[in-house]
């Protein structure tokens, strides 16, 4: 019984010897954890301060990129049809794009101007909105004139036309974007290659360059669908200013999950104010834009498109309020290609391949806990062990 006591003894310790060895190395690991994700937060609020201050270059780089992603096919395709110099097939490109916003301007101009000129309808018929519903409110005993003296008081139609000025006046802006924008694509279409079946890129670069075109393109056309259905179900509606609203819709489809409820919810109030708008007018108004944007963008895109982004919605729903920031407008349009493209750059180090996998939402993904002495961690009250990968024993 006494060697029998003297051999446990040194196995309990070598137990409790390796017990401790284990908490240590977890509890480096974790500090190794703590120091990732400062280094990587640090690092995250520098590079945001830095692309905020480079926005006037930047914003107009970004959108040439997604604008020759876009034309890149239309190029490749006349130099195989009819074998041409490729700048010969960049400039017909552009002449044909140029036409498009062209015409699109126009009709956008038209619209605006239609706009300005039946603002004082639009007021008047405010006013009668709203002595209809004081008048069935005070039948009811509700006081309702205050409110009513208070639109008054508003002038609509001056603020409009402020608005509209103001719009106006930042054309100069839009312009010199639109400059920059073409400049940058021209030479990223020049720069792409020089004739001849494309030849997809490999590595990281092709990746993100192969995910980027596929999702810009489909986006593309499916907005294009967007725009084009919603414009012809307000004109069979008799709703003014109906491309404005298709253009809006095809506009805004862009950017994610938000961008269809407000294309879809921007023009009910100047319906609603219309003398010839019906309540079944209004209704129609809503549900069939509304059940175009979810045949669109839920059924017919994610058939074509699949998982091209490989993105969570909440992480999409982040980095539209992150780029937003940091961008405004142009930001949130290009947030999901972005996210994409950074998500392809941290998937190739091993160090930012955990940010990777939580951006497409897969958190379990690759990491397993740590396999050691179940009796030992319950002994010293481990509850939240350390995860650690299997094949290289490190940190994930």
């Amino acid at each position: 019984m006494e060697v029998e006591g003297t051999e446990i003894l040194p196995a309990r310790r070598e137990g409790r010897n390796a017990s401790k060895q284990r908490h240590g190395t977890k509890s480096k690991a974790l500090e190794r954890r703590i120091e990732l994700i400062s280094a990587v937060t640090i690092a995250v609020i520098i590079s945001a301060a830095a692309l905020h201050w480079m926005q006037p270059v930047m914003v107009p780089l970004i959108l040439a990129v997604a604008v020759s992603q876009v034309l890149l096919p239309v190029v490749d395709f006349q130099i195989q049809l009819i074998p041409m110099p490729r700048p010969l097939a960049v400039g017909l490109s552009l002449l044909f794009t140029f036409a498009v916003v062209g015409f699109v301007g126009l009709l956008l101009f038209s619209s605006i101007k239609e706009l300005v000129r039946d603002i004082k309808m639009y007021e008047q018929n405010v006013k009668k909105l709203l002595d209809r519903t004081a008048e069935i409110l005070r039948q009811r005993g509700v006081g309702f004139d205050s409110l009513n003296t208070q639109f008054e008081e508003l002038h609509l139609a001056d603020m409009a036309l402020k608005v509209t000025n103001y719009v106006f006046s930042q054309a100069f802006v839009i312009v010199e974007l639109t400059f920059l924008v073409l400049l940058f694509s021209v030479y990223l279409l020049l720069g792409q290659r020089s004739g001849g079946i494309p030849v997809p890129r490999k590595g990281m670069v092709g990746r993100i360059e192969s995910r980027i075109k596929r999702y810009l393109s489909i986006k593309f056309v499916i907005s294009v669908g967007v725009g084009i259905s919603t414009s012809l179900v307000f004109v069979s509606l008799q709703v003014h200013l109906a491309v404005l609203w298709g253009f809006l819709n095809f506009l805004l489809n862009f950017i994610p999950n938000v961008g269809p409820i407000i294309a879809t919810m921007i023009p009910i109030p100047l319906i609603l104010v219309s003398a010839e708008t019906s309540g079944l007018t209004l209704i129609l108004a809503i549900a069939l834009p509304t059940s175009l944007h979810i045949f669109w963008g839920y059924i017919l895109e994610p058939k074509v498109m699949g998982d091209s982004l490989d993105l969570h919605p909440i992480s999409v729903m982040l980095c539209l309020i992150f780029w937003g920031m940091l961008w405004g407008i142009p930001g949130m349009f290009m947030a999901a290609p972005i996210t994409a493209a950074l998500k392809i750059v941290f998937e190739a180090a091993d160090i930012t391949r955990p940010f990777a996998r939580l951006l497409g939402g897969h958190l379990d993904s690759g990491d397993e806990v740590y396999e050691g002495d179940d009796d030992d961690t319950e002994e010293e009250g481990d509850t939240n062990p350390a995860y650690f990968s299997k094949e290289t024993d490190k940190l994930v």
